[in-house]
């Protein structure tokens, strides 16, 4: 980020980020990328671009976690609350129907119920 004194820790989206910035777009970029929040449900052909966000979003996080940064444990949770709703996002986007509107039959269902239902339908 601009003026920012922080070291960069990842990139998104082609901007290098520091750690703080990193955790606070990818809060973002979740946030956006979620179906429960949304009323109108998503174009077929927006899924590409949505899982490559995803899996960017995972992989760099995941090389944070891996580098040898020294972390607070707030960072390291944080962190791991991206993976893993990086990761329930990504299961939605397999799911036939992609986001929505075929969201909603699942809506209370696990993930490992909404995963076994996707295999074998």
């Amino acid at each position: 980020m601009d003026r920012c004194e922080g070291a960069a820790a990842a990139v998104l989206a082609e901007q290098a980020l520091c750690l703080n910035h990193f955790v606070r777009r990818s809060y973002e970029q979740l946030e956006r990328l979620d179906p429960r929040g949304r009323k109108n449900g998503v174009d077929d052909r927006d899924l590409g671009w949505m899982r490559a966000a995803l899996e960017e979003c995972s992989e760099q996080t995941l090389r944070i976690c891996l580098s040898a940064r020294p972390m607070s444990n707030l960072e390291r949770g944080r962190l791991l609350d991206i993976l893993l709703w990086a990761g329930e996002l990504y299961v939605l986007l397999r799911l036939p129907g992609g986001f929505c509107p075929g969201v909603e039959r699942y809506r209370d269902v696990s993930l490992e119920a909404r995963a076994l239902a996707a295999k074998a339908g």
